[in-house]
């Protein structure tokens, strides 16, 4: 079986990426490890990217570059980068082509080259931006952010508004792809659901979750010290404005709390930068640490592998998920998997991940108060915050695939539409 994955992004594993750490597509790299065993596939992965370089293969996986315009601003595919996905689907000849998220419209190129060669395609939903669009201004209106806007995105057109019309521009394209394909592949109700509005008639396979091979062996140590960990917060989307508030409101039990955060530090000290030349969210984030007196409770702790993330949690007591919408985020998934116990945002697909009371609670996104409540109960009780890691992490362990069971899966959605599906 001869397949062709498209991915948005650079896999760090194709070796082609540097060194620089990466915070997203780790689950393609941990299914690509396990499908490389199976000696009767042949695997090729084509990856957009803002430059070409020549196909290398790496561990016996064939990687090509897409050279592709501007990811976010654009919500349509170019005659150069559909003439480059043509030559590529051709030089291939995949027996199946699978689409790995259906946030970026340049992708109908994929599609529509495939239709015309007769393979099948598919494509797993990661995030669906036709949705997501409709939360991007994260409980905040859209006058404060315009507001809070630098000159440099003023400039360049990228204030925080229009990166929200932007996305439901490429919502659009999304809805239209997705009616394309021959199948969609899925972790949660809320991404169902919604791909049944969007086409009813779209076979639909439930695809499970796999995470990096250390969260399947490790376990989170009992710790109750007064320190919160949160995953990448580079977007509005992700609520870290909604943390921060929650902290200030928790420093009054807790007068030494910290927050710890995985990724990208936000904070710029210079007003000056952060008017001119930063983008908008850093301005904001900026601006609110220093408004509430934040400066020595915040921690950032940049891109982290694996282990660096074990780590982390492990010298934090409680895992927060702020966002205002979300599918299935594998930073909270990870934290499950380890035991760690979690308060989450009750959006999308995390109603499938957590149940409250046991494992974590859930809060209404935006709600700085009830997040810092449910935070304060769990640091208060050293018993409920053991209580939810030992369910969360037998829970998790009967319930998550180890690796191989996934792959199986999938080559079985692959080797049934092959053969005489839709």
């Amino acid at each position: 079986m001869k397949i062709l994955w498209i991915t948005n992004f650079v896999l760090h594993s194709s070796g082609l990426g540097g060194s620089k750490k990466v915070l997203s597509g780790t689950w393609l790299e941990a299914m690509l490890r396990i499908l490389t065993l199976d000696d009767g596939i042949e695997l090729h992965v084509g990856m957009f990217a803002g430059r070409s370089s020549p196909p290398q293969t790496t561990d016996g996986i064939n990687y090509y570059w897409i050279k592709a315009t501007r990811q976010f601003f654009s919500y349509k595919s170019n005659f150069r980068m559909r003439k480059t996905i043509e030559e590529l689907i051709e030089t291939v000849s995949p027996d199946i082509v699978h689409i790995q998220g259906t946030e970026f419209p340049r992708c109908e190129a994929v599609i529509d080259s495939c239709r015309k060669r007769n393979i099948k395609v598919i494509a797993s939903i990661q995030g669906l931006i036709s949705v997501i669009s409709n939360y991007y201004l994260a409980e905040v209106s859209a006058a404060e952010w315009l507001r809070r806007s630098s000159f440099r995105d003023f400039l360049l057109g990228y204030t925080i508004p229009r990166q929200a019309y932007f996305c439901r521009m490429r919502g659009e394209a999304e809805r239209s792809m997705i009616i394309k394909l021959d199948a969609v592949l899925g972790r949660t109700d809320w991404d169902r659901a919604h791909v049944r509005e969007i086409a009813p008639e779209t076979d639909y396979f439930h695809s499970p979750e796999l995470l990096r091979p250390e969260f399947y062996n490790n376990k989170w140590i009992l710790n109750q010290t007064p320190v919160l960990l949160t995953g990448n917060m580079s977007s509005p989307l992700k609520g870290l404005h909604t943390i921060l508030r929650a902290l200030k409101l928790l420093q009054r039990d807790y007068p030494e709390i910290k927050l710890r955060i995985i990724g990208e530090n936000l904070y710029e000290p210079s007003k000056f930068k952060r008017k001119l030349i930063k983008k908008s969210y850093i301005n904001y984030i900026s601006r609110l640490i220093e408004n509430l007196r934040l400066n020595d409770c915040v921690e950032w702790l940049g891109p982290c592998n694996a282990e660096q993330i074990i780590a982390a949690m492990n010298s934090s007591s409680i895992y927060i998920q702020a966002s205002s919408i979300e599918n299935s985020p594998n930073s909270l998934i990870e934290a499950l998997q380890i035991g760690m116990p979690v308060v989450a945002s009750g959006v999308g697909g995390t109603l499938n991940m957590l149940e409250h009371g046991k494992d974590g609670f859930i809060y209404r996104s935006g709600d700085e108060a009830l997040l810092s409540y449910y935070v304060s109960k769990l640091l208060g009780s050293k018993s409920l915050l053991k209580q939810f890691s030992e369910y969360s992490y037998n829970k998790n362990r009967a319930r998550l695939s180890s690796g191989k069971a996934s792959c199986s899966s999938l080559l079985d959605i692959y080797s049934g539409l092959i053969n005489g599906g839709r």
